[in-house]
């Protein structure tokens, strides 16, 4: 047996599971939470969304479900049972390893989730989401190689447990880093849409906090238990943050997709449908979209923001027009060769903005 390694028969059943029952408190609350965002998405989401969509709600949903009755057996039958009988041995209950297994199942299936939404606001670089899922399936590996690991313990009655810490720090240290590449790239994928104009900034800095919340929250949690596993693992503090990582990812998921509508608000709120008094078009195409964010006709869209940028643009090009013909004097770097220059440069700004649009349009799909 590791000198390192935990042992039932050096430790009390309070000094090596009361940590995890205090983790185990957590998680029944966020549990409640996860259980009124389920519902909440349902309700306003159902009928929209398609039925990939639905089947993953339901699934994590369940798979948090299931780690809830693992976890709450597991202590009963170490804190009730374990009290009353002296038959429980050294093994430990299949219920505990199975929400181990379980934690490591909605990991995967959340950051593969979050990487396929990388994917789409990146435009499709294959590099950044192969990255992320090569850390989405090395933390599922290795956590389903620690599992084995206490399943050939339980079942030849060793006494160590959790002997193995070398596959549970790669657990870890994948889950953390595939985190910090989900957060990193979405971030920088949406400040490269930044156009400087007021109708984006503020949409834009609303998707940043919303994507560094997507993708930190597990992560944070991940982290900590990779730090106290390291520094006190003889304690079983580590197995505090175990039981609630799973309910941060499914819940942050369930989050990210029930912030969908709020984010579309944002946005239309800074569109003006009334295309009367001219200025650029943009146009919601499509029925239900890749984003599964437009209307199901085609509809003008019309900017305040850019049609003030359109007219002040325009009174530039006027006035470079009039320098050219030696009416004014223009400095050098602000100098158009005529006034087609100025009107393409217009036109590039107006694409870069609608982009924009459509990369925040891909965020809340």
């Amino acid at each position: 047996m590791s000198s390192s390694a935990l042992s039932f028969s050096e430790n009390s059943i309070d000094t090596m599971w009361g940590p995890g029952f205090i983790g185990f408190i957590v998680s029944v609350g966020l549990y409640g939470l996860t259980i009124s965002q389920t519902l909440h998405y349902y309700q306003y989401y159902y009928r929209e969304d398609e039925l990939t969509l639905k089947l993953l709600v339901l699934l994590i949903f369940s798979l948090d479900s299931f780690h809830v009755y693992t976890t709450a057996h597991s202590f009963w039958r170490y804190f009730i049972e374990g009290r009353i009988s002296s038959t429980l041995g050294n093994a430990l209950p299949w219920q505990l390893i199975a929400s181990l297994m379980t934690t490591y199942v909605i990991t995967f299936i959340v950051q593969s989730y979050y990487g396929y939404r990388v994917f789409k606001v990146s435009r499709h670089n294959k590099i950044i989401l192969g990255a992320i899922c090569f850390f989405a399936l090395v933390q599922l590996a290795s956590g389903a190689a620690f599992v084995a690991e206490e399943i050939n313990a339980s079942a030849n009655s060793r006494t160590d447990i959790f002997s193995n810490s070398a596959v549970l720090i790669l657990e870890l240290s994948s889950t953390v880093l595939g985190d910090l590449l989900i957060t990193c790239a979405t971030v920088w994928y949406l400040r490269a849409e930044r156009t400087g104009m007021q109708m984006t900034e503020k949409l834009v800095h609303r998707l940043v906090v919303h994507a560094i919340n997507m993708g930190m929250v597990g992560g944070v949690v991940a982290l900590v238990q990779l730090i106290v596993f390291v520094a006190r693992r003889r304690e079983m503090l580590f197995f505090a943050p175990n039981l609630v990582v799973s309910k941060c990812y499914v819940n942050s998921l369930l989050a990210t997709l029930n912030a969908r509508h709020s984010i579309r608000d944002a946005r239309d709120a800074w569109m003006d449908d009334d295309n009367a008094h001219g200025g650029i078009v943009l146009h919601r195409v499509g029925n239900h979209s890749s984003a599964g964010l437009w209307g199901r006709h085609k509809t003008p869209m019309d900017t305040k923001e850019l049609r003030r940028f359109r007219l002040a643009m325009q009174k530039h090009a006027d006035s470079m027009s009039m320098a050219t013909a030696g009416d004014e004097e223009v400095p050098h770097d602000r100098k158009y060769t005529d006034r087609g220059d100025a009107k393409s440069a217009l036109k590039n700004y107006e694409i870069k903005a609608q982009g924009s649009v459509f990369v925040m349009g891909d965020l809340a799909a």
